[in-house]
């Protein structure tokens, strides 16, 4: 049970010395830590080692984006988007990106449950190419290590996974929660949005809304649900994400008219 949440509201600071005070030039493009001039220099041996390791300034981080989206020709990734072998789709909305190391990406398009549509595209130099679209149906998605689709199909009380050769398994059976985000973070491990059967809102204090972390044998290894002064922390989960420190990261929709938050917890719930 969490006893604590941390807004993700917090003023940048150095990842190494943790000194808001202090100016942030620099960001290992490998390890992802944004630092001062001083932890640079002084603190992180892999800065002292080979080439292997490449620190940036701040500013030449914004200016390598700027340059790389002006390279894009925007026309041609939406019709490379658009278009698979001989047939041609509509994706009226970009729900979520999972970007791989190998330049895959897969793009889902989710207004509901029967206007879905998955893709596995490459990204190239000035555009993107589908290279195949999933007959799958879903809200959420996350992909595995082996390129697996880990989705949860409607009703959504069950995890699925379908290999990249088509094999589809039942990996969870959540009933009788179901299921809104799904997220895989870097050591393997599932987080799950999950919430019980009924009307979304009101949330009352018989609803359960929880944020679980499942482990590599997708067992359950934590559980956050309430804060320290035992109110509820979440209202409906609808996409989980984390960063290279565990700490994870929920949008949250507090009613039905779509207002929501950004909730933020380290990986013990802790601030």
């Amino acid at each position: 049970m969490v006893k604590s949440t941390r807004t993700a509201q917090s003023p940048m600071s150095c990842q190494l010395c943790n000194n808001d005070v202090v100016i942030i030039k620099w960001k290992c493009t490998d390890c992802e830590l944004l630092l001062c001039d001083n932890c640079k220099i002084n603190i992180h041996p892999r800065f002292k080692s080979s080439d292997k390791y490449r620190v940036v300034s701040i500013g030449d981080i914004g200016y390598n984006i700027t340059d790389n989206l002006k390279a894009l020709d925007i026309s041609e990734i939406i019709s490379h988007v658009l278009t698979h072998t001989t047939q041609s789709y509509q994706l009226p909305c970009i729900h979520k990106t999972i970007c791989r190391d190998d330049d895959d990406v897969f793009l889902l398009s989710s207004i509901d449950t029967q206007n879905c549509h998955l893709v596995k595209a490459k990204l190239r130099k000035n555009s993107i190419k589908v290279l195949h679209k999933f007959a799958i149906e879903c809200q959420d998605f996350a992909v595995s290590r082996n390129s697996a689709i880990i989705f949860a199909p409607f009703p959504r009380s069950e995890l699925h996974a379908e290999s990249s050769t088509g094999n589809l398994r039942t990996i969870l059976k959540a009933s009788p929660y179901i299921i809104l985000a799904i997220h895989m973070n870097k050591q393997g491990e599932l987080l799950l949005g999950l919430r019980e059967q009924g009307p979304k809102y009101p949330v009352t204090d018989f609803c359960t809304r929880q944020v679980v972390i499942l482990d590599t044998d997708n067992q359950r290894k934590a559980t956050y649900e309430y804060d320290d002064s035992g109110q509820k922390l979440f209202s409906y989960a609808v996409l989980i994400e984390s960063d290279s420190d565990n700490n994870i990261y929920e949008v949250d929709i507090i009613s039905d008219n779509t207002n929501g938050r950004i909730m933020g917890l380290d990986i013990n719930g802790r601030k």
